[in-house]
């Protein structure tokens, strides 16, 4: 080989090398503006939806509805809702005992309803729920779901995940979740007698 064409192909190396890590930084920085830049705020409601019977006991079937455009954590509803009622002999709030509690994830547009015990001769109530959500983007996260939910990934064999599963586990853990919390108006219905 002559040294005209070492001397190019020399160049075109040192130029390829040079755009791929300029390509390589860049993608990084987007990838960290995106980590750290504001989620939108999320968009819950809690609505009562009927009264129903479950044995000789009332219970008020609640919806937890999400509005917003992130996904967002709904607590055990069964565990961590908290009900105040006004009934003939004065003010109460029940709050069912504290269990192991874990998350159910809530895409946008979802709906989660459940079922709050109602004290005999209530006046008036209100049922309160605890979410939690992220402020922040949580971009090794996004990359993870986004890696779980791929088809490929879900039907490969099970050597082959678990290596995808102990790599993704090597990346850094999310900070932990905001937590906001939803009520219904107060409710003047009574729930119907026995």
């Amino acid at each position: 080989m002559s040294r005209e064409p070492r001397a190019f192909l020399f160049r075109f190396v040192k130029s390829a090398l040079l755009l791929g890590s300029v390509l390589v930084v860049l993608i990084a920085a987007c990838w960290l503006e995106r980590s750290s830049s504001p989620m939108p705020r999320p968009v819950v409601a809690l609505d009562f939806v009927k009264f129903s019977s479950q044995g000789t006991n009332f219970v008020a079937v609640i919806s937890f509805a999400y509005r917003g455009q992130t996904e967002v954590c709904l607590w055990d509803s069964s565990q961590l809702w908290r009900l105040v009622a006004e009934t003939p002999t004065g003010w109460i709030t029940n709050r069912p005992p504290f269990a192991t509690v874990a998350g159910l994830g809530l895409p946008p547009g979802s709906n989660r309803v459940f079922a709050v015990p109602m004290p005999p001769q209530t006046l008036q109530w209100r049922v309160t729920t605890t979410y939690g959500y992220a402020k922040r983007h949580h971009a090794p996260s996004e990359f993870s779901g986004w890696v779980w939910r791929s088809p490929l990934v879900q039907r490969g064999p099970g050597l082959i995940t678990d290596a995808i599963s102990w790599g993704l586990d090597l990346l850094p853990d999310p900070p932990p979740l905001e937590e906001g919390e939803v009520s219904t108006p107060l409710q003047t219905n009574s729930p119907p007698l026995l």
